[in-house]
């Protein structure tokens, strides 16, 4: 009788000293700081209005070798690397704008929380985006939800919701552990928004 008195003390403990993953905030900063994204100097702007710093990362971080990996890209690129603490959450932001040729300039905002231990629960990605999206779920290895279009913004040509957990196989190769916010939008050369 003791013992299961105990342990409901102690899942109670445990419950009030691990507050709930603040999925709203984080959702809402990702998408106050990656709606616009007609060329990289008006990301830029919005990013730093939306309350970011721009920072240049550890290279030994997660993130720092996470960005590194980008620059490897040989393509013509522009960015920017941001830090911002939400509801006590670090989280940093990737922002990209790399020449695809005849493609045109995909302008991509990312926004990084390295230190989630667990993925946004589909209820806050269903109040996020909305249903319409398409799911990918390999247990212990990757989540991701992806619209395309996007539902940042109407001109957005992608938005992802992923997690990797810690210890995943994939994590090495996509440079990325914990949760990923992406919106992504490809502005056509010649239309004035490169």
């Amino acid at each position: 009788m003791l013992l299961p008195a105990l342990l409901l003390v102690m899942q109670a403990q445990a419950a009030a000293a691990s507050p709930a993953y603040p999925e709203d905030a984080v959702l809402a900063a990702f998408k106050g700081a990656c709606t616009s994204l007609e060329s990289a100097a008006t990301a830029d702007a919005a990013i730093r209005a939306a309350g970011w710093e721009r920072f240049t990362p550890d290279p030994d971080s997660p993130f720092g070798e996470l960005v590194a990996f980008g620059k490897s890209v040989p393509l013509p690129h522009e960015g920017g690397e941001y830090r911002r603490t939400v509801a006590g959450r670090p989280l940093e932001l990737a922002l990209s704008a790399v020449d695809n040729g005849e493609e045109g300039i995909t302008v991509g905002c990312r926004v990084y929380d390295m230190t989630a231990d667990a993925p946004l629960s589909d209820a806050a990605v269903r109040r996020f985006g909305g249903e319409g999206f398409r799911k990918t779920d390999i247990p212990e290895v990757f989540l991701s939800y992806i619209w395309e279009p996007g539902v940042v913004a109407r001109d957005h040509s992608k938005t992802q919701i992923g997690f990797v957990p810690k210890g995943s196989e994939v994590a090495a190769q996509l440079h990325v552990v914990g949760v990923s916010l992406m919106a992504q939008r490809i502005n056509a050369k010649g239309s004035g928004t490169e």
